[in-house]
């Protein structure tokens, strides 16, 4: 599946996943198809994090922790379904 997206985000074509992170209240939006088709060794357990975490129903799912980098930080947030 994870190919198909790659396939699909080289050809034009987008897929965007909206979370909400739990800890500051902010949502979140991923682009799904250039983590797919970013080649990185890390892709492919972010991808299924982020589609684990866009499922995590609050008070029904628990929230999933995700490992992300940004501005040369890593950080780990909280993440669930979009609010």
């Amino acid at each position: 599946m994870v190919e198909a997206v790659a396939r699909e985000y080289r050809a034009g074509r987008r897929l965007y996943i909206v979370t909400t992170n739990i800890d500051a209240q902010r949502t979140a939006i991923w682009d799904m198809g250039k983590i797919a088709a970013s080649g990185d060794p890390g892709a492919l357990d972010l991808f299924r994090s982020i589609m684990a975490a866009s499922a995590a129903v609050p008070g029904v799912f628990s929230p999933v922790l995700i490992d992300v980098e940004a501005d040369g930080r890593h950080l780990r947030k909280c993440m669930s379904m979009a609010a």
